[in-house]
């Protein structure tokens, strides 16, 4: 791993006294800071409806552009004089607010203070010269509005009077007052003259059908007639009698009338009686004109000059019912032209009134105009500052102090990306940790790391070469080959291994052609002094990408517990033979009693 997670865990650990003093003056200080520094602010407010001004034509949503001007500088600056205090206008206005809600249309305007008193008083200030402002540019909006529509009503009469002109010239080019009232009056008199018409056909066609009855009537009855007789029979009276009356009743009613007939039944069931009554003793008898005769034609005289009145009457008809019907066709051919200039003369009209009365509306609303707030409830003295941030201060100083020594811990940590323990080397290396020490901080430690890497170089073969990476780590190569060259040699007939100093800081062919040689290459770096980039260009100044190994010197003993070896140092050291070295010995060569450190490659 770039950064082992247990060692910055072991450096929190470490310093977590540190960490918790250093809290705790934080804690501290941020308390005597908030007590002494941090200044309380209150706040006041006043509640605003908003009403809409007559004449304007702002909805909900315009609410929030309306307020905005609560804050323009010119408003500020007023406040700020009547206040008396040296405030910058930003920082004035930042001390302002505005809260609003479209649905209720309540408006509240707050303003902070250091003071209760002043909070309040500046509140009120900051609505004062709003209302004002508002009242300036009411005044000189409806100024403007009030000319425009000035200008609207003179325009709206010249249109009527242009309007009117037309429709009266229409009128008298075809010779009408009023069409609608004298389009109806045709429509109803054509009406009438039809229904009379009617009345004209069934009169004449009664007066025909009376006049028929009569003459049949007239027909049966002779000039003169017996004006009375004395009989015997009563039933001839009684027919006489019913026959006089039938002679009346037709020529006053048609035969279809039911008195008529009723009367002809009565009749002729009296002639069928007197039929079959023996004939009748006449005692005496006078002979005059008859009267029925004389009936009957008094109704054909009538009859007829009815007849013929009804006749004329119903020609009379025809010609008014022609003449209606070419009035009604000439007022329909012109009553499109004339519905239209007579709307557009009411349509003036009606504009003229609703200018006129919009224009009265406004010169009313000119004389006192509507801010268009009405003040629900006025600022108070605020009791308990509204916002302090001595609380707050108070409690993040040991929370920041906290966070400031734990992030210098682990900035301390992980500065410069240095290798400290075996995982961290490894990853920067990529090669394998094969052992890690705190020699020569602990120089008894030397012991247990030539023990460690002893018993792995002794079971290997080839030539190992020691490096170290700077010259901090060069002077400890001749200690350490000094004490494993000590060791003894594992039984076996094959050569034992050999252990060669390698100088890093030779010339770089010289270096790459002693490192390929060999079967491997162990680099001793020092813990906490080699930076990961450094770590990462080793394998290409070497001119090989295996057989790379590290040996970690000088770890801080409380990272000792941590692995010590990491990666493949199994296959580190079971690495082929030299690449220059000669045949191997034969079996019968006996091995060497102990290898002797030969000197630097490339010396």
């Amino acid at each position: 791993m770039a950064i082992d997670p247990l060692r910055v865990l072991g450096a929190l650990r470490r310093r977590a006294r540190v960490i918790a003093l250093v809290a705790i003056a934080s804690g501290v200080a941020g308390a005597v800071i908030a007590k002494t520094l941090v200044k309380r602010e209150y706040e006041a407010g006043v509640v605003l409806l908003w009403e809409q001004a007559v004449g304007r034509d702002e909805v909900a949503h315009e609410l929030q552009t309306v307020l905005d001007s609560v804050k323009i500088p010119k408003n500020l600056e007023k406040v700020r004089e009547r206040l008396g205090v040296p405030t910058a206008i930003e920082l004035l206005g930042q001390r302002v607010s505005t809260v609003s809600s479209n649905e209720s249309k309540v408006v509240t305007i707050k303003a902070r203070a250091d003071d209760p008193e002043l909070a309040a008083r500046f509140t009120n200030t900051v609505v004062e010269v709003f209302f004002e402002n508002r009242v300036e540019n009411e005044r000189d909006r409806l100024s403007e509005q009030i000319s425009k529509q000035t200008a609207a009503v003179s325009a709206a009469r010249d249109a009527i009077a242009k309007a009117r002109k037309a429709y009266d010239d229409f009128r008298n080019q075809h010779g009408i007052a009023d069409l609608p009232v004298e389009t109806q009056a045709a429509i109803e008199l054509a009406a009438r003259i039809r229904t009379e018409g009617e009345l004209a056909r069934v009169e004449i066609e009664a007066e025909e059908a009376r006049l028929e009855a009569l003459r049949k009537a007239a027909a049966k009855e002779s000039p003169t007639a017996v004006l009375s007789e004395s009989e015997v029979l009563p039933d001839a009276q009684k027919l006489a009698q019913a026959r006089t009356e039938l002679v009346a009743l037709k020529a006053q009613l048609s035969p279809d009338h039911p008195r008529v007939q009723a009367l002809e039944a009565q009749v002729a069931s009296l002639e069928q009686r007197v039929a079959e009554s023996p004939p009748p003793t006449t005692a005496g008898r006078i002979v005059g004109r008859n009267p029925q005769w004389d009936t009957a034609r008094e109704g054909l005289t009538h009859a007829a000059a009815q007849r013929d009145a009804a006749l004329k009457k119903k020609a009379t008809y025809a010609e008014l019912t022609t003449a209606a019907q070419t009035m009604i066709a000439k007022l329909s051919q012109i009553e499109g032209e004339a519905s239209a200039l007579l709307s557009a003369l009411h349509l003036a009209e009606q504009q003229l009134a609703e200018r006129q009365e919009r224009l009265a509306r406004l010169e009313d609303a000119a004389r006192s105009p509507n801010v268009g707030f009405r003040v629900l409830s006025p600022a108070r003295v605020p009791t308990l500052p509204v916002k302090s941030r001595r609380a707050l201060v108070a409690i993040m100083a040991p929370i920041l102090g906290l966070l400031a020594a734990a992030m210098a811990v682990l900035a301390r940590a992980v500065w410069g990306l240095r290798a400290h323990v075996g995982t961290e080397l490894a990853f920067w290396g990529r090669g394998p940790v094969v052992a890690t020490s705190t020699w020569p901080r602990d120089p008894e430690a030397l012991d247990d790391l030539v023990a460690d890497l002893g018993d792995a170089w002794r079971g290997s073969s080839g030539t190992t070469l020691v490096a170290g990476f700077g010259e901090a780590e060069a002077r400890h190569v001749g200690p350490l080959l000094e004490r494993l060259a000590r060791v003894p040699a594992a039984p076996g007939p094959s050569p034992g291994p050999q252990l060669r100093a390698l100088e890093i800081d030779q010339a770089l062919p010289a270096l790459r052609r002693a490192a390929r040689r060999a079967a491997r290459v162990l680099v001793l770096v020092e813990a906490g002094k080699r930076s990961g980039p450094d770590l990462v260009g080793l394998a290409t100044r070497l001119g090989r990408s295996d057989g790379i190994g590290f040996v970690l010197l000088g770890i801080a003993p409380e990272l000792v517990a941590l692995p010590d070896h990491i990666g493949d140092t199994r296959g580190f050291w079971r690495a082929g033979a030299d690449a220059a070295d000669a045949p191997a010995l034969s079996p019968s060569e006996p091995p060497r009693a102990a290898p002797q450190a030969a000197p630097p490659a490339g010396a």
